[in-house]
This record gives C-alpha cells, structure tokens and sequence, in this order.
C-alpha cells in the first residue's frame, strides 16, 4: 500500500541523484510574507522520504487497524494485547531499513552546508547573535513545522534580537532533502561544536560517534527475530544518535536528557529518521517517550523526569481509542533499565595440568625456563647476531 505520488514513479532514485547535485540556496526575498501553519513542513518530509525510504508510508500503515481486528486492541491483559498485535496487526512487512552514515559530519557534507548557510542568514539585521540561540530557534521552528503536539512547539517561535524576519529566511533556505538523502546526526555535532570545549566539561555533552552508534545498535537485536514489539530505553539520549540504528528493529523508545536543547534535536531527528518514535503508533503510545530531566534522581526530586512528548500523544489520540491508553510511570520503570545488570553465572573451573620436570616453571620466569644444559646452537647466534647488526 502506497500512498505518495512519488512513491508510484519508477526510478525514483535517479531524480533524488539529480536533486542533490543541485546548488544550495544562498539568496533569498528579504520581504517575503508567509502564514505558517502548525505542521506546514510535515507534507514535505512525508513526500521526500517516500521517494528516498517510504517509512511514513509504514508509519500510515501501522496505524490503520482494521475494523474486524479493532476489538484484538482491547483486550485488558496488556501481555495478550501485545501478543495480538504481533500476531493479528503488525503488517508481515519489515521495517523499512535506512543505512546511517558513520563518519563524523563534517563541513563538506551538503546537509551540513545547508544548515551553516541557514544559521548564518538568520542574522538579518546585522551584529551578534549566540549561536545556541540560532541553532535553539531553529529546532523550535522545525518542531512547530513538523507539528509537535507539546505547548513549546504550538506557536511559531519568536524570532531573537537582530534577526527579525528570520522566519521567512529559514522558510526560502532550509533544505530538508540533503539531511534525509545523506542520514546523520547533524544537529548532535553541530550543537557539540557550537557549544565549544568549556561548555562541553560543564554540560557533559559529547556526542556519540555515528559508527559506534551504528555497531551498537545492530549487536542488540538478531537479526533473524522480529524485534518490532521490543522496547528501547535510553537514559542519556542527546540527540538520539543511539537510538536511529533501533529504529531499523523497534518501534517503541523511552528516552530521558537533562539537556531540553538536546531533546529538541533528538525530536527532529525522529521526526526526519524515526517516525514511530517521532509521532508513537497510536496502540503503541504508551511505550514511547521523551522525558526532560535527570534518570538517576528520586520522583520527588526537582529534576525528576518529566514527559514532553507522550502524555502531549495520548491526548491527540483518545478521540479515536475505544480503549484506555494510561500514561507510564517512568519514575519506576527506568531505574530498572539503569540498574539491570547481567545474570551471574560462576566462572568454570579448570584443574591445573600436571607438569613434568622438564617444563618446570617454564613460561613463569625466563630465568627459571630454561633447563642447565640449554645451550645456543651456533648458527641461531649468528642468526640473531645478523638481525641485530
């Protein structure tokens, strides 16, 4: 089932080759005037991914239920209700896989281009402004075009002191294609190097390499398995750098960060990489999460984890449930993905071979490994005299 014009045009590939040997924009209209709804940016997205990976497209197909198979997501016992949605819901189609880059994004890459170029022109009016509040406001503007359900993201954010109209810049500049053709963690090194090395010891920010990140996800599921019912948890997440090779197994993720910046970018790249965590599957919703705050603290705590994206999903989602969808107590449930720990198992015992005479203390110490009557062959000397020389 397709449901992109782009996803019915055959060689798609060839016309996203041919886009990206396009230049960047640079030039823009200084006066031009838009009225930017609440997730005007969203139909974008869905019809350059569809021509790229179709993972929209799965993530439409998740979420129709057949009336027939409707009354299997009641079920109460919430084991049974998972166990009919693998075997009566799911579509028998795979996760539609995506390749992250593993290399470090660097200042050659397009996307990383784009994205200087528009963080640049942003400064309309001259002088200086902080580059966090630049790259902060440019998150909040794609949230809110993306049509983030949570208050920061409502309204069109407002735009900081000299860059007036930078709303309309970003609307003429930002590219979403060179980021979703060439899939990394743009903004975790982006706001890495912009936060600088002394605000990096303060906050504790260092973004995981994308290779690391790569061969992490791929040791954690089989291959062979569908994992697609499998939770995720991530008490550091960033920018969700870890969690984007999961996505190519699971369709449900918990994450918690003391950074809201962070959180901001691990949104957006769910939203252009991971669509299941980015907006949950409705019958799913309360196995997805981000939530701001510290995982190790207490539920009294002042920064005790609070959610920003799940609770702000159910209420979009009980008009159309017939079912209770409960928001999760993470308070509880975190601390025992923090505090797992391996099963023990006792190491296996080996008895000691028993040692004949001649090798004695051999291999212990080079003083007591040879026997009194070793002697050098004559040609070994030379040998080694020759290597030596």
């Amino acid at each position: 089932m397709r449901f992109s014009l782009f996803s019915s045009i055959p060689n798609t590939c060839i016309i996203a080759r041919d886009y990206d040997q396009q230049e960047l924009k640079t030039k823009y209209i200084p006066n031009l005037k838009r009225e930017l709804e609440p997730g005007w940016l969203k139909p974008y997205l869905f019809h350059i991914d569809s021509m790229l990976y179709g993972r929209w497209e799965y993530w439409m197909r998740l979420q129709i239920v057949p009336t027939e198979k409707y009354h299997l997501l009641q079920e109460p016992n919430p084991d049974k209700r998972l166990e009919n949605i693998q075997n009566q819901i799911l579509p028998q189609e795979p996760i539609p896989q995506i390749t992250f880059g593993e290399g470090y994004v660097s200042s050659h890459d397009k996307g990383r281009k784009m994205l200087d170029i528009c963080l640049d022109k942003m400064l309309t009016q001259g002088g200086y402004v902080n580059i966090m509040t630049r790259v902060e406001y440019l998150l909040d503007w794609l949230l809110y075009g993306f049509g983030h359900p949570h208050p920061w993201f409502r309204k069109l954010p407002p735009e900081p002191h000299s860059c007036q109209g930078c709303s309309m810049v970003l609307y003429q500049l930002f590219d979403l294609f060179p980021l979703l053709y060439r899939p990394k963690d743009y903004f975790g090194v982006l706001i890495a190097e912009s936060k600088g090395k002394g605000s990096q010891k303060h906050t504790g920010y260092f973004p995981t390499p994308g290779s690391v990140a790569n061969m992490m996800g791929k040791m954690l599921f089989g291959e062979q398995l569908d994992t697609r019912l499998q939770r995720g948890c991530e008490p550091a997440i960033g920018t969700g750098v870890m969690t984007l090779e999961a996505s190519n197994q699971v369709l449900s993720m918990v994450g918690v960060d003391i950074d809201k910046l962070v959180l901001k970018a691990c949104l957006v790249n769910w939203y252009m990489y991971c669509p299941w965590f980015a907006e949950p599957i409705f019958y799913l919703a309360e196995r997805t999460d981000l939530l701001w705050g510290n995982a190790l603290v207490a539920k009294e705590h002042p920064q005790a984890p609070q959610s920003i994206h799940q609770k702000y999903w159910l209420e979009q989602y009980q008009d159309i449930c017939s079912f209770e969808l409960k928001e999760r107590d993470w308070h509880t449930e975190i601390p025992k993905f923090v505090d797992s720990q391996p099963s023990k198992v006792a190491a296996p015992e080996f008895s000691a071979p028993k040692a004949d005479e001649s090798s004695k203390g051999f291999g212990q110490n080079p003083k007591l490994s040879k026997s009194k009557n070793y002697r050098r062959s004559k040609s070994k000397k030379k040998f080694d005299d020759g290597l030596l020389g």
